[in-house]
């Protein structure tokens, strides 16, 4: 932290033992509402529900006044799923 605002930024999560994915369609990925029409957004949470995945990785980086969010899933069954968001104007800085 830099008087108040978040400096710096750099995590990765590993998951080589597999899990499940159960998304709630009026919760989790509520958020997302925002930046999508209801089609991309149904569709979205529709391809994630009850995914389960063989490996997985969520990576957070800080990119100037940008934090960005990458999830990207693999499942030898259901295939690949990957999603990447940008948060900006959050944690008192930004517009």
């Amino acid at each position: 932290m830099d008087k108040g605002k978040l400096s710096g930024l750099e995590a990765d999560f590993h998951n080589a033992s597999g899990g499940v994915i159960n998304i709630e369609k009026g919760d989790s990925l509520s958020f997302l509402q925002q930046y999508l029409d209801q089609a991309s957004y149904d569709a979205l949470v529709d391809n994630f529900k009850h995914y389960a995945y063989n490996r997985g990785s969520i990576k957070v980086t800080k990119q100037g006044e940008i934090i960005a969010l990458n999830l990207d899933f693999g499942s030898d069954e259901l295939g690949r799923r990957n999603i990447s968001v940008n948060l900006h104007g959050i944690l008192g800085g930004g517009e």
